[in-house]
């Protein structure tokens, strides 16, 4: 399915200005314009200082159509933690200034960055694995120690 057929589906909204889709998904036009003007701004630096994106992952918000999906009990969201704590290959928490915090260390759903840029559809076990692994990998590391 295409982006400009999604545009039809209930839970994703589509439109050709920021206020226009605010409107669609029931939020105050102002907020939502003031919120990409803001991650705009964050783009253009190329530094995420409200949720540390990987600057590779940072793309502006510039070109309609602009699209958006709608989250709710009822239409479906995601189950697994999209943000998170980022962390070291060692699973060790990183501070504001990306340096490692003795002792502190965050494995499978609570680590960030773990789909990139965005959440696929919830699929079966996908999180579980990912828990499994890290669990036993962070389990390793610290035996290690």
């Amino acid at each position: 399915m295409t982006l400009q057929q999604l545009r039809y589906v209930t839970a994703v909204a589509g439109a050709d200005t920021i206020e226009q889709l605010a409107e669609y998904i029931g939020v105050e036009p102002a907020a939502l314009s003031a919120t990409v003007e803001q991650y705009n701004k964050v783009c253009t630096e190329g530094c995420d200082i409200d949720f540390a994106k990987d600057p590779h992952f940072l793309n502006a918000v510039a070109k309609a159509p602009f699209y958006a999906h709608v989250t709710t009990p009822s239409l479906g969201f995601a189950l697994v933690t999209t943000g998170g704590f980022v962390t070291t290959n060692d699973q060790q928490v990183l501070n504001e200034d990306y340096q490692p915090v003795e002792g502190l260390y965050a494995s499978g759903n609570t680590c960030g960055m773990r789909f990139g840029p965005e959440y696929i559809t919830p699929i079966p076990g996908v999180s579980i694995g990912m828990c499994l692994t890290l669990g036993r990998e962070l389990g390793k590391y610290l035996a290690a120690k």
